[in-house]
């Protein structure tokens, strides 16, 4: 799963993104002209990064391989926000954020902009609940969420037990604080694990696993999240 640093999030025009800018027109334009969808062409090797995606007619598959992925991407969102500003100058389009809830910590993730990639944000170390809120809070306004998928643990038969009771509650509190969110519970069974292989996949020492592996699970969660049909927004 590829993540995308907090440094790429910050949609800054300059020089080079004139050149993605261009680039990506005429790959557009020789997409059309081999009679594809450019849009669907372009999404497809943004998340596969398979090159096959994209026609090597007029030099197109090699003019986009010039830019990472991330600038690529950055410029997609770039040009978004600009059509779809509302009339109070705000992004109309906002990142999904994802909470793995447990006594101790909370672990945190984000989406992107376009709401593909799910990427971690922190942990939050449980103090009281009126703390962890108001640290929830005021990621909610940094990173501009509008929905927040919180994990819900079920147990392995499908039924609910006390820590996914705790989690639901724990829930509603946060739709009662922050009312203009969409709250999604999303069944998280086997998110840890999954975190843990990721973590192990990438040859992180045990005593590192343990610090980030709820923030790993949130990832886990958000991703799923996005991936499915329940995510996808509509006008």
């Amino acid at each position: 799963m590829t993540q995308v640093s907090q440094e790429t999030m910050m949609f800054k025009r300059n020089n080079e993104n004139k050149d993605v800018s261009q680039t990506i027109s005429e790959v557009c334009k020789a997409l059309e002209e081999k009679g594809y969808n450019p849009i669907d062409q372009l999404v497809g090797y943004l998340l596969s990064g398979d090159p096959t995606y994209i026609t090597s007619h007029d030099d197109a598959r090699t003019k986009l391989r010039r830019f990472e992925r991330y600038e690529l991407i950055e410029e997609l969102v770039v040009k978004y926000l600009e059509k779809t500003q509302n009339k109070t100058g705000r992004a109309a389009y906002m990142r999904s954020m994802s909470l793995d809830v447990g006594t101790r910590t909370i672990g945190v993730a984000a989406s992107d902009l376009m709401g593909m990639i799910a990427n971690g944000v922190e942990t939050i170390r449980r103090t009281s609940e009126e703390r962890d809120l108001q640290r929830i809070g005021e990621l909610i306004a940094e990173y501009e969420v509008d929905t927040m998928v919180v994990g819900y643990p079920k147990n392995m038969n499908g039924s609910v037990g006390e820590r996914a009771q705790s989690c639901e509650d724990f829930a509603r509190v946060i739709g009662e604080m922050f009312p203009q969110l969409k709250i999604v519970l999303w069944d998280e069974r086997l998110s840890t694990v999954a975190a843990e292989k990721v973590l192990i996949d990438a040859d992180l020492r045990r005593s590192k696993r343990k610090k980030v592996i709820d923030m790993m699970a949130a990832v886990v969660i958000l991703q799923n999240y996005l991936d499915s049909p329940q995510s996808k927004r509509t006008e």
